[in-house]
């Protein structure tokens, strides 16, 4: 692998692991806090409003928060700055545009007769406005770090894209429950709704200073921008609605109080996957620019090794609170909560079929195989949702966790099977990359060991200073 791919993946890594360390704990942490903090109904309307909102930010951002990446990527590969930097000024004019655009359908219907006429949920009409407000400003910030992730700044991406908010959020609520303060929903959403106003002034700024030193000779059509999203755009659409649609289910089907435990519990998965995460923020633009110069041999190291890497860790972590999820949970949220072992169990197998297969979904989208992506989305989404609907009335949300967990392993096998197949390049974690980590691990303890004898064995051939000290 070329030493400065090499140099960029460990600096990157380096940076995205300390801050993801930082970042999934703060995340669980603010759950923690709200199902403390708040009651089993508004806790199961704020993970029905933050799936919706992050549904309507994917509709709203027409792909060019997965586009984005792939642009400057490349233009930079191929040294034209300027194209970059017109990509990056394009795609947010264009997201502040259509972000605004249904925002506004949201706040003057829309939003109203999705609350009461598909989730029956008067308390989630009444912040409609809130939603409005937090889909705008969910969306411009993901624009700006993926930005940031394209001209392989990976610092900021990974802090602007969700750390700031969530530490300030965890900082104003820790200290509320501290003085025994009592909060709502509506409360909880303005203090979030702050935190994002701050995260998207500092990711503005920072990110302008950062492509000031592109230039701006060069130039990209805004249609270009838009045929290169369209397919990340029903890709992302198709897959996350089917997803987020085994939690409108339970609002459909369901009460309050099952909403909030399938969305509690899934989090905790989300945490122990979380260095496959790291992976997949850290080598789309190096997996871009060495899909462009044709580098495949080079690409499919960078691919396995790096799953390998952050598979292995979390393949123990899910396997463990397979034994022990049922008292992470009751200490986590509380005894209620705790009913959710049997989520927890399902989508750590599913998830663990998933980190088996590494990150074949980043290839694919940097490789120009959008209409790949979105054939698959659509059928194992659909397949998702249909074994999802098909036990939620009879198991209620251990039906709906079933239907996840399908549709989390089909998705991530097909895709890999695609890169194998079709591709030629292979994403599934090397079992040759783990006998080589596990060598190099017992080499170094090695090493230790006989420093540490060598050391010892010195300190018993001290001079004898007994006689001198006698005379």
């Amino acid at each position: 692998m070329d030493e400065s791919i090499k140099q960029k993946l460990y600096s990157g890594g380096m940076w995205v692991v300390g801050l993801k360390i930082l970042a999934l704990p703060v995340g669980l942490v603010l759950i923690a806090l709200l199902t403390r903090m708040l009651s089993a109904e508004e806790m199961g309307v704020y993970f029905l409003v933050s799936s919706l909102i992050e549904f309507l930010v994917l509709l709203s951002l027409l792909g060019m928060e997965r586009s984005i990446v792939r642009i400057v990527s490349q233009a930079l590969a191929l040294k034209l700055p300027g194209r970059a930097w017109q990509a990056v000024r394009d795609v947010l004019s264009l997201g502040v545009l259509s972000t605004t655009i249904v925002a506004v359908l949201l706040a003057i219907g829309v939003g109203q007769f999705v609350s009461e006429k598909i989730f029956n949920s008067a308390l989630m009409s009444e912040l409609i406005y809130y939603l409005a407000i937090w889909m705008v400003l969910r969306g411009l910030q993901s624009l700006i770090a993926e930005s940031f992730r394209g001209i392989n700044d990976i610092r900021f991406a990974t802090l602007f894209n969700g750390l700031i908010p969530n530490f300030l959020c965890v900082t104003v609520l820790a200290l509320l429950f501290w003085m025994n303060v009592k909060i709502n929903l509506s409360t909880t959403l303005s203090i979030v709704i702050s935190a994002c106003v701050l995260n998207l002034l500092l990711g503005y700024v920072t990110l302008s200073q950062g492509t000031s030193k592109l230039g701006s000779n060069g130039s990209i059509a805004v249609s270009e921008i838009l045929k290169i999203s369209w397919p990340f755009y029903f890709s992302a659409i198709f897959l996350t609605g089917l997803q987020r649609s085994h939690l409108w289910l339970l609002g459909f089907y369901s009460n309050a109080e099952s909403i909030a435990i399938y969305g509690a519990v899934s989090q905790v998965v989300i945490l122990f996957t979380a260095t496959l995460q790291i992976v997949r923020l850290v080598i789309p633009a190096m997996v871009a620019k060495l899909y462009a110069q044709k580098k495949y041999n080079d690409l499919e190291k960078l691919l396995r090794s790096t799953a390998t890497i952050a598979g292995v860790p979390s393949i123990i972590g899910l396997l463990l609170i397979v034994f022990f999820g049922k008292t992470i949970l009751l200490h986590l949220y509380g005894e209620s909560y705790a009913n959710g072992y049997s989520i927890l169990i399902i989508l750590a197998i599913a998830h663990i079929i998933n980190l088996l297969t590494g990150v074949p979904g980043i290839l694919l989208m940097m490789s120009s195989k959008e209409r790949v992506l979105l054939i698959i989305s659509i059928f194992s989404g659909s397949l998702s949702f249909l074994v999802s609907f098909m036990l939620v009335n009879r198991f209620d949300y251990i039906g709906v966790a079933i239907g996840a967990g399908v549709g989390i392993a089909v998705h991530h096998l097909l895709m890999a099977s695609y890169c194998l197949i079709k591709m030629n390049i292979n994403t599934f974690i090397s079992l040759s990359e783990i006998c080589i980590f596990k060598r190099r691990i017992i080499s170094m303890l090695a090493t230790h060991k006989q420093k540490f004898i060598l050391n010892t064995s010195n300190l018993g051939e001290l001079p004898d200073t007994s006689k001198t000290v006698e005379k």
